[in-house]
Protein backbone atom coordinates (compact mmCIF):
# COMPACT_ATOMS: atom_id res chain seq x y z
CA UNK A 1 0.00 0.00 0.00
CA UNK A 2 1.38 3.38 -0.92
CA UNK A 3 1.78 6.10 1.65
CA UNK A 4 -0.33 9.23 1.28
CA UNK A 5 -0.01 12.67 2.80
CA UNK A 6 -2.42 14.21 5.26
CA UNK A 7 -3.64 16.59 2.53
CA UNK A 8 -4.31 13.66 0.20
CA UNK A 9 -6.18 11.85 2.97
CA UNK A 10 -8.35 14.90 3.59
CA UNK A 11 -9.07 15.14 -0.14
CA UNK A 12 -10.07 11.48 -0.24
CA UNK A 13 -12.31 11.96 2.79
CA UNK A 14 -13.96 15.03 1.25
CA UNK A 15 -12.04 17.51 3.40
CA UNK A 16 -13.70 16.27 6.56
CA UNK A 17 -11.65 15.66 9.65
CA UNK A 18 -13.18 12.59 11.23
CA UNK A 19 -12.47 10.69 14.38
CA UNK A 20 -10.52 7.55 13.68
CA UNK A 21 -11.30 4.27 15.38
CA UNK A 22 -8.66 2.28 17.23
CA UNK A 23 -8.63 -0.10 14.27
CA UNK A 24 -7.98 2.78 11.83
CA UNK A 25 -5.07 3.95 13.96
CA UNK A 26 -3.51 0.47 14.14
CA UNK A 27 -3.80 0.09 10.36
CA UNK A 28 -2.27 3.55 9.84
CA UNK A 29 0.63 2.61 12.11
CA UNK A 30 1.27 -0.53 10.07
CA UNK A 31 1.09 1.42 6.81
CA UNK A 32 3.58 3.94 8.16
CA UNK A 33 6.11 1.16 8.74
CA UNK A 34 5.57 -0.49 5.36
CA UNK A 35 7.95 -3.41 4.92
CA UNK A 36 10.31 -2.45 7.77
CA UNK A 37 11.78 -5.76 8.99
CA UNK A 38 12.87 -4.15 12.28
CA UNK A 39 9.33 -3.09 13.25
CA UNK A 40 7.53 -5.10 15.95
CA UNK A 41 5.09 -6.86 13.62
CA UNK A 42 4.15 -9.43 16.27
CA UNK A 43 3.06 -6.59 18.53
CA UNK A 44 1.27 -4.94 15.63
CA UNK A 45 -0.59 -8.18 14.85
CA UNK A 46 -1.77 -8.39 18.47
CA UNK A 47 -2.88 -4.75 18.41
CA UNK A 48 -4.72 -5.37 15.13
CA UNK A 49 -6.48 -8.43 16.56
CA UNK A 50 -7.53 -6.47 19.66
CA UNK A 51 -8.68 -3.36 17.81
CA UNK A 52 -10.13 -4.75 14.60
CA UNK A 53 -11.47 -8.25 15.18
Amino acid sequence: MEKITEKEMLAIMGGQVTELSACDLVIAEGNAHGNDPDYDWDGWNKAFDNACL
